[in-house]
């Protein structure tokens, strides 16, 4: 109460608010730019192609609404509000829409929660943004006469990804917000409910220089695991057009570091898999977002219903999909949230339904997919199943998770092992691989050698992720065997494409192996 009325005396008095429309003085809450280690190949490999199980800080540099704490909505002195414009119009004159910002921006997420994260196996974050916060240079219609809000934004950015940094957490920037809004969702930042980012080349071009600048700064932050396009556009005809461009943009500043780079799959991830499929674009990721509880279907549908969905009709699409685009499909946002009406019809309380049908979920998603993101980590009362943290603290999510990296024990327990059976296990690969082809066509082939070579490179580059990674494992393991394959191809000159397939084999197998090893540690 007494930080509610402390700020409504400073909005009605507001003494050191300039005049309307001209320029805020400097923000006092100027900090020091995180400096980062440089750029490191193998590091970078690994945070980039390791599982990710992580978790979205949602409303954190874009606001919505009924995710804010009590803290940030006492600054609102008039009119209703639901995206972060609003915000701005609502929380009177523009100075203390910044202090109110700023306050959010230091509070919300702090050092300890990447250290709970850390401590119970989460090892990714992705952090939704609004354009603006790529720079007020980029802010435009009526977010502009708001730029000296955003004086520090950006180091609270950087001040965010070098936290997760320290503690082993990669970062997807997610750019939620674009100019003119990529949806009509109050969650672009504005509540014009339309999706005008498509209707204007200048919106697309300033979206594509947002991107372009966010890319420059953070491809080489080793642990930066990706760039996201949009959130959940609308299926518009322009959208594969802009994502092509994006995608220009994006590796034309460091055509050496290759950043993976996420599109949001538009509600329709067969077609947009099929897409990229057909494109040349390197180290593409499809995001794919699944809920399962805002429409009048969601309702009709019993919890059993609802598992058995995610089970076969989810998990197809999953499955497809991935094929499609090499393995890399992530799930950028879902939650264990069912509605009442479906957990009425099964006859159980909310908390039983919601564990069950996360249970459900996250096997499936583990199975199929490279990674994926809790919507959200937290929320304003952290009262409820949105939030990632109520769900660990109540028994409804796991309280650790082993499915992106294992304890320093373990690394050391897997290492032992895999020294004892690496070579046997590669020797019964290698028979069953010569023998099946002889006899399908192949006798005497002289590139079987290669197979040898794939499962070495995969076995040995499990084992880095292990050890130089924390102890992290493989998701886009099909990624890192394209990757690995061209590199075979460049060593060994003369060698064609067409007999890649045996390296591929072997690095494949080589890779799955230590995985097994690690399943075997972790269930003892």
């Amino acid at each position: 109460m007494t930080h509610t009325l402390k700020n409504i005396w400073h909005k009605v008095t507001a003494p050191d608010s300039p005049p309307p429309n001209e320029p805020l003085p400097p923000s006092e809450d100027q900090i020091d730019i995180p400096t980062f280690p440089a750029y490191d190949p193998v590091m970078s490999e690994i945070y980039r192609h390791r599982r990710h199980v992580g978790v979205n800080l949602g409303s954190m540099f874009i606001l919505e609404k009924w995710l804010c704490p009590p803290a940030l909505c006492s600054w609102i002195i008039s009119k209703p509000w639901e995206s972060e414009l609003d915000f701005l119009n609502a929380a009177g004159p523009a100075l203390q829409a910044r202090e109110a910002l700023e306050e959010h921006w230091r509070t919300f997420i702090t050092e300890s929660d990447f250290e709970w994260m850390q401590s119970i196996g989460i090892n990714a974050v992705r952090v939704p943004i609004g354009y603006w916060v790529a720079g007020q240079d980029f802010m435009i219609g009526d977010f502009k006469k708001y730029q000296g809000v955003y004086d520090s934004a950006w180091a609270r950015l950087l001040t965010v990804i070098d936290m997760a940094g320290r503690h082993n957490i990669g970062v997807l920037i997610d750019l939620h917000g674009a100019p003119g809004g990529q949806n009509g969702d109050t969650h672009c930042g504005i509540s014009t409910h339309r999706a005008e980012l498509f209707n204007s080349n200048h919106t697309m071009d300033v979206a594509l220089q947002a991107l372009t600048r966010l890319a420059k700064d953070l491809a080489p932050i080793n642990h930066i695991i990706g760039l996201q396009v949009l959130n959940e556009p609308i299926d518009h005809p322009e959208l594969a057009t802009f994502y092509q461009k994006a995608y220009k943009a994006i590796r034309s500043v460091h055509p050496d570091i290759v950043l993976p780079i996420y599109f949001g799959d538009a509600w329709n991830i067969k077609k947009y898999s099929t897409w990229l499929n057909q494109s040349a674009m390197k180290f593409v990721v499809v995001d794919t977002h699944q809920y399962f509880c805002h429409m009048p279907a969601d309702h009709a549908k019993s919890v059993e219903q609802h598992i058995k969905d995610v089970q076969t009709n989810i998990a197809s699409q999953l499955q497809f999909s991935a094929n499609n685009v090499t393995g890399n499909v992530i799930v950028g946002e879902w939650s264990v949230v069912l509605n009442g009406k479906s957990i009425e019809k099964s006859r159980r309380n909310d908390a039983e339904a919601m564990k069950s049908f996360g249970q459900v979920q996250q096997a499936v998603y583990d199975q199929n997919c490279a990674g994926w993101f809790y919507w959200n980590y937290r929320t304003g009362d952290d009262g409820w199943y949105w939030s990632f943290r109520y769900c660990v603290r109540n028994g409804i999510m796991p309280s650790h998770y082993h499915q992106g990296q294992i304890s320093p024990d373990a690394v050391q327990k897997v290492h032992q092992q895999a020294k004892e059976e690496t070579d046997k296990r590669m020797e019964t690969a290698f028979t069953q691989h010569t023998n099946y082809w002889s006899n399908h066509g192949l006798p005497n082939c002289p590139d079987f050698w290669r197979f040898q070579e794939g499962f070495k490179a995969g076995s040995t580059v499990a084992l880095r992720f292990l050890t130089n990674g924390q102890g992290s494992r493989i998701g886009f393991k099909r990624q890192l065997t394209v990757e690995y394959s061209d590199d075979h191809l460049r060593r060994h000159h003369g060698s064609t494409k067409s007999v890649l397939w045996h390296f591929e084999h072997g690095f494949v197998q080589g890779l799955e192996a230590i995985d097994q090893i690690i399943q075997q540690t972790i269930a003892r």
